[in-house]
């Protein structure tokens, strides 16, 4: 899209997506119309981003809420994509524990615990 290198417009699209997450069963639709994948590409153009970096893997907590997101958030390289932003970002207390929180949300999932301990 036309903001892929607008870091800014990025943050502040991860962190409506945290904000909504939090409504009932709005992280399923979310996850549903390509929220997950937006996430993920911002994540992987923004890596120096601490700010783009906290955003989205607080948003990636939130959708990993749902079990069922668990799986895509994983199929789409999500987990490898939160251990990039935890190595990017080590002195950062704010990637650090939302980044940490992501995977411990998705770790509830056997299957996934597996992935994380293998990509961790």
């Amino acid at each position: 899209t036309i903001f892929e290198g607008k870091g800014g417009l990025q943050e502040a699209g991860c962190d409506a997506l945290t904000f909504l997450a939090t409504m009932s069963d709005s992280h399923v639709q979310i996850a549903e119309l390509g929220g997950t994948n937006f996430i993920l590409k911002a994540m992987t153009a923004h890596v120096p981003s601490e700010g783009v970096q906290t955003k989205c893997c607080g948003a990636l907590m939130r959708l990993a809420k749902n079990v069922d997101n668990h799986v895509q958030i994983a199929s789409l390289d999500g987990i490898q994509a939160i251990v990039n932003a935890l190595n990017a970002h080590p002195q950062s207390a704010m990637v650090q524990e939302q980044g940490y929180a992501a995977l411990f949300a998705m770790a509830e999932n056997p299957d996934i615990r597996v992935q994380i301990a293998a990509q961790g």
